[in-house]
């Protein structure tokens, strides 16, 4: 979250200072490796294994070609004292645990474990950028947005090379919003039904969506909300009245806020909407589980 708040802040100043302006990062070739043994212990595709990019957008990182070593030489020599983030040597967080547990135990196999895994991350982003572009080339007859959700035509995907074909899907979930909610198990699923699912076939996926297969097409877009009926919810309230604070939070589970996608109910005296969460959803036998 502080990142995400920091390249924000970063961001609005470089607009702020005319077009053109970019924002240069420290990022050194060490970072570079550690992305790439993190990537790849949680399994990435090519996306993830081609680590952080020289240029993304506003942000360019210069440095990305040298060591650290060689950064601190060129400061020493010039007189430059830079700042060190303390919190980078404690182990309480996975990359900070690659950085400093797993890294030093692979150099110490390989003393040139640092450049083999920057040649990794350059070799796997010309891949994506391969596989992007050859998305990209059939992206408008393989899909079409309408209806607040999109339409994909079954023929032009079968057509594609595996590869492409999650690309596609993966571009789709950009659009979508859904990039950092989906995982290789979703992008199979979706496979599987796009090629060859039954008619009529449904898959739900995170964050309210679905993708149903409709002959010739594939629908993905996200559930419309449904409105539940007030009385239901005052019926719930009352059936958890009665039960002991072990069995509510038993029942409720969730207390953080986890809601059911797509469904609310809508208060007839005050009209406001409220979300009917998980666990209201199943005993008010919206649903099984």
């Amino acid at each position: 979250a502080a990142r995400e708040r920091r390249y924000a802040f970063l961001e609005k100043t470089a607009r702020e200072m005319g077009a053109g302006t970019l924002i240069a990062t420290g990022h050194h070739a060490g970072d570079q490796a550690e992305t790439v043994v993190m990537h790849l212990l949680r399994g990435s595709g090519v996306d993830g294994l081609a680590g952080v990019r020289p240029r993304a957008g506003m942000r360019i990182r210069p440095l990305l070609c040298l060591s650290r070593a060689e950064i601190e030489a060129y400061c020493q020599a010039k007189g430059l004292r830079p700042r060190t983030d303390e919190t980078n040597f404690l182990c309480d967080a996975a990359r900070n645990r690659i950085r400093m547990e797993v890294l030093p135990a692979l150099r110490r196999y390989s003393p040139a474990t640092d450049e083999a895994l920057c040649r990794l991350a350059e070799a796997e982003a010309e891949i994506a950028d391969f596989l992007r572009e050859a998305s990209e080339a059939v992206w408008d007859d393989a899909a079409t947005q309408e209806d607040g959700g999109w339409l994909f035509r079954r023929d032009v995907y079968r057509r594609q090379p595996a590869a492409v074909r999650k690309t596609l899907l993966r571009c789709w979930a950009e659009k979508a919003g859904l990039r950092q909610a989906l995982f290789f198990s979703h992008y199979d699923a979706m496979d599987v039904l796009f090629c060859g699912g039954e008619t009529g076939k449904r898959l739900t996926l995170p964050n309210g969506f679905f993708a149903e297969r409709r002959y010739d097409e594939i629908v993905l877009r996200r559930e419309t909300k449904r409105v539940a009926d007030w009385g239901e919810v005052e019926a719930y309230r009352d059936a958890c009245a009665k039960k002991t604070e072990f069995e509510r939070t038993q029942l409720v589970k969730d207390k953080t806020g986890v809601k059911l996608a797509g469904l609310e109910a809508v208060n007839p005296v005050s009209g406001k909407r409220i979300p009917i969460f998980i666990a209201d959803y199943v005993m008010m036998g919206y649903g099984t589980g």
